[in-house]
């Protein structure tokens, strides 16, 4: 049903107006101008658009909307009026089977209900769920490097960042890591930065010359003279071969370098010679040369590392490399030392310290550097790619790391998708099945629907009224009627205005509970009326007020077809006897609204109660007017007794009308009927005649009825009040 209605800035109301807490009767008190076919046009002209901002509908589906209106009697009142179908009474049977399948389509109507409110709570859910899961991609986005962060282009949304972050979470596997986001940085300042350069590239730092060097057998070779000379024999004994050696280049004439005497000959002379012979001399050279290979050798190693240091100090992330040079120098002094000794000693054996270690260390260094050159290069010389692969690593760090931040809450949203997902294929089955239903119940309405019956019902309410100079007929095609005198002619041309809007209303009133076609009779539907009772009698508003009533009681009850309904007038008659609530029925239900006009605009007032008094002493008010007819006292002296002695504490009325003599006792009881059985039965009932029974009469039984429970008094006191003459 129709919850709230935004009336836009429209003549009369000259400021967005608003009907809300709107209920399944809606009762609208409003003069004449005031705006009441205004509200009534537009309920028509937006009640099938489903996108409607001024028509807002509670969670049930959009039901089918009838107006009545003068725009109403314009469209249906014409030579050929559309014929009413309304269910036939000929198949029990089948009328049954048809009450069943409006049972299940109800049941199967109020399940889909149930399930897409279901549906409802869990998109909102899922969304609360995502929108927090949506914050945490922001949340690591935001805190990415910037280099990283500003040359992500398509993240700057934060819906499409969420959806696309979704995405990969959705594809991640078991065989994914998580990318060193330090290693994305330093790849994005190549990567993004295009003025960045290759990289000159760098060999690998080579030093098995060195170990060559350090592996001559020189080193551990005692370079000593020939034994086989004289000398050689006490030389050797002495052990003093290098002694002997240094001391020869001291020898000056025949004097003795050690001794100081003239004891050297050219024997002795010849015998060190040849103890120190060429073989020795070769030694000697020999060593001299591979220790000159090893400085050469040594000290371009050194330079080649320093060099590496500075031109690729940028692919050098720690102070290995320095420290492992300077361990080389270390020992490159060392093994030095000990080369020189052996020069000093020849016949000195020594074991040099190798520099295997060290280089072997700066070597792997060097080659780390290599591969973050080539690396660089690659990055330059690929840089389209390499910018898809960097981003993609981004992308694969966020939902990894949001993945792993909300494990929880994106376990919660595959639920809820899930559960979304079962909810939307159950309303599927549920649509399908209602409207297999539908169509079913189509094919058997068609049987058992037809406009004759509709027919009879509106003559026979005419008849009971007094409308007997025309009644309506079935066109020969059984689609339509015509209206026809007595006679048989046309009476559309002749008809009064009163006599048109009450035809017109009853063919509205019936198809509240039919359908213009031979389908669609069960549909439930809101039923907006807007001042029926134009240019009608007194006689003719009770009977259109009773059947508005009827409405009600149906929308209230949730009885029948009428979902809802929405009344507008401006005839206070008319709104009290429609408002007007039995003992019993309850006014839970209902909705009041006033129209003020001011300064020459509408206002629109929401009413705790009903705007319109409609109170006992209103009633005694329109019981003394003179111009109260019998049809009009009957109905207010029912209402009048049903009041006052409710108010007393004298429900029962039976046994003070049984004592009254007759003719009192009839009028009595003629009124109170409509009490116990409800005013609009009367209308009902074949054997209602409104005969000519003077006003005088009720009053005159309304009075006895007084009399006989000991309030004559007060009947007197309320007529005089209102000038009843007796």
């Amino acid at each position: 049903m129709i919850t709230k209605i935004n009336l836009p800035q429209h003549v009369p109301f000259t400021e967005p107006t608003v009907l809300d807490d709107m209920k399944r009767v809606c009762f609208v008190f409003g003069p004449n101008g005031s705006g009441k076919t205004t509200i009534s046009r537009l309920i028509h002209d937006e009640a099938g658009n489903e996108d409607s901002s001024i028509l807002e509908w509670g969670d049930g589906p959009h039901i089918k909307t009838y107006v009545y209106n003068r725009d109403f009697v314009s469209k249906n009142f014409k030579a050929e009026i559309p014929g009413v179908f309304t269910m036939g009474s000929e198949n029990i049977k089948a009328k049954k089977q048809i009450s069943k399948l409006t049972e299940e389509i109800d049941k199967a109507q109020q399940d889909k209900e149930r399930d897409q409110g279901n549906l409802v709570e869990a998109k909102k859910q899922l969304n609360n769920c995502e929108n927090k899961i949506a914050d945490e991609c922001w949340k690591v986005r935001s805190n990415l490097p910037e280099i990283l962060k500003s040359n992500w282009s398509g993240t700057g949304r934060k819906a499409k960042f969420k959806d696309d972050v979704f995405a990969k979470i959705e594809k991640l596997t078991q065989q994914d890591t998580l990318p060193d986001i330090a290693v994305l940085e330093n790849k994005a300042s190549v990567v993004f930065d295009e003025s960045t350069l290759a990289v000159a590239p760098l060999s690998p730092f080579t030093y098995a010359d060195l170990l060559t060097i350090e592996k001559a057998s020189i080193f551990s070779k005692p370079i000593v003279g020939k034994e086989n000379v004289a000398i050689g024999d006490l030389i050797k004994r002495l052990g003093n071969s290098d002694w002997v050696a240094q001391g020869r280049k001291y020898v000056r004439g025949d004097v003795c370098p050690f001794c100081q005497q003239h004891s050297v000959d050219e024997k002795l002379m010849s015998e060190l010679e040849s103890f120190f012979d060429e073989s020795y001399q070769k030694d000697v050279s020999e060593l001299k040369a591979t220790a000159e290979s090893y400085t050469t050798c040594s000290s371009q190693l050194i330079d080649t590392a320093n060099s590496i240091c500075v031109a690729y100090e940028d692919f050098i992330e720690s102070a290995d490399l320095t420290a492992q040079i300077a361990e080389l120098k270390r020992v490159v002094q060392k093994t030095t030392a000990q080369i020189n000794e052996k020069i000093s000693e020849p016949s000195r054996v020594v074991s040099v310290t190798s520099a295997r270690e060290v280089c072997a260390e700066i070597a792997k260094l060097v080659d780390a550097v290599i591969l973050k050159v080539k690396e660089r290069n690659d990055l330059v010389e690929h840089r389209r790619d390499e910018k898809a692969k960097l981003i993609n690593s981004l992308m694969l760090f966020t939902a990894m790391t949001v993945r792993d931040r909300t494990e929880n809450l994106w376990n919660n949203k595959n639920n809820l998708q899930k559960k979304i997902d079962g909810l939307t294929k159950t309303i599927e089955a549920t649509d399908a099945e209602i409207n297999d239903k539908v169509k079913n119940r189509a094919v058997k309405e068609k049987r058992l629907t037809n406009i004759k019956e509709t027919a009879e019902q509106i003559n026979g309410l005419l008849k009971r009224f007094g409308f007997t100079n025309f009644k309506v007929s079935v066109t020969d095609d059984n689609r339509s009627y015509q209206v026809l005198r007595s006679d048989g002619s046309l009476a559309n041309d002749t008809l009064s205005e009163g006599e048109t809007s009450f035809l017109t209303f009853l063919h509205f009133y019936h198809l509240m509970n039919g359908s213009l076609e031979g389908t669609g009779v069960n549909d439930r539907r809101v039923v907006v009326i807007d001042d029926p009772i134009s240019s009608m009698d007194a006689d003719v508003l009770f009977v259109v007020s009773s059947l508005v009533r009827k409405l009600a009681q149906e929308a209230r009850g949730g009885e029948g077809t009428t979902e809802q309904l929405i009344v507008l007038t401006h005839n206070i008659t008319f709104h009290r006897e429609i408002t007007y609530v039995r003992a019993g029925e309850g006014d839970a239900q209902t909705s009041y609204y006033a129209i003020r006009k001011v300064n020459g605009h509408s206002i629109v007032e929401h009413c705790d109660k009903n705007p319109v008094s409609s109170t006992y002493e209103m009633l005694w008010e329109d019981l003394c007017r003179s111009d109260c007819n019998a049809l009009t006292a009957q109905n207010v002296s029912r209402r009048i007794t049903e009041t006052f002695f409710r108010l007393v504490g004298m429900p029962d009325t039976d046994k003070i009308i049984a004592e009254m003599e007759s003719p009192d006792r009839e009028i009595a009881r003629s009124f109170m009927s409509w009490a116990n059985a409800g005013s609009h039965s009367a209308f009902d009932d074949e054997t209602f005649v409104n005969t000519s029974e003077t006003t005088d009469s009720y009053r005159k039984a309304l009075r006895l009825l007084f009399e006989k429970a000991n309030y004559g008094s007060h009947y007197d006191e309320m007529t005089k009040k209102y000038g009843a003459s007796e």
